[in-house]
């Protein structure tokens, strides 16, 4: 799906309610970045729209032509040492082991870019809500493509990212780098493929 930097964003209508858990998460995504723009959010967890009130997040942060990907949860933030230029598909894994030393890992397309100190994921006490391409407070919107976000409640290790990145099954081989696959076997707690049969369910705007 395309968004215009503007005012396009997607909410979950449904979404599974493990989301809202303490501990460990990891995110994958695709993203096409369009340029421009300090910070763009990917993905958004929050326990309402009141800024800050966010349980974790995934966004772009702009460095001329190019950009690096930061991670925030548990009140730190985390930002990728390589970039990711304008105008092309990249694939990004942040695998979080909540509470572990060096618990944050950065993936950029299939290859780990670095990991970072102790990040811990609270639990939500109210259902809460999930934002695709914005902020909480309705700031800083998507500028490019998004395809086939996912989350885990758990920590995937390397190999699955890079199997991610190949566009291939759980421990497949044989794959083509830099192409998105069908993630059914690594069991996402959510998946979301931004046009193709998918749950949960989105709402636009």
């Amino acid at each position: 799906l395309a968004f215009d930097g503007v005012d396009d964003f997607l909410t979950v209508a449904d979404e599974a309610s493990d989301l809202d858990d303490a501990g460990d998460v990891s995110i994958s995504a695709w993203i096409k970045w369009s340029g421009g723009g300090a910070f763009k959010f990917i993905f958004t967890k929050v326990s309402s729209t009141a800024y800050g009130d966010r349980q974790y997040s995934l966004y772009t942060r702009n460095e001329a032509d190019d950009c690096k990907v930061s991670f925030y949860g548990g009140g730190v933030q985390y930002n990728s040492n390589s970039t990711i230029s304008s105008g092309a598909w990249h694939h990004i894994c942040v695998t979080c082991d909540s509470g572990a030393t060096g618990g944050v890992k950065m993936y950029m397309d299939g290859a780990l870019d670095d990991y970072t100190g102790t990040i811990t994921i609270a639990a939500q006490t109210d259902r809460s809500h999930v934002f695709i391409g914005k902020r909480e407070n309705s700031t800083m919107y998507m500028n490019g493509n998004l395809d086939e976000i996912a989350i885990w409640r758990s920590v995937l290790s390397a190999a699955q990212v890079t199997n991610i990145y190949k566009g291939e099954t759980n421990g497949g081989s044989g794959g083509s780098n830099g192409t998105a696959g069908d993630l059914s076997t690594f069991s996402p707690v959510a998946w979301w493929r931004m046009g193709d049969t998918q749950s949960p369910t989105l709402d636009s705007s």
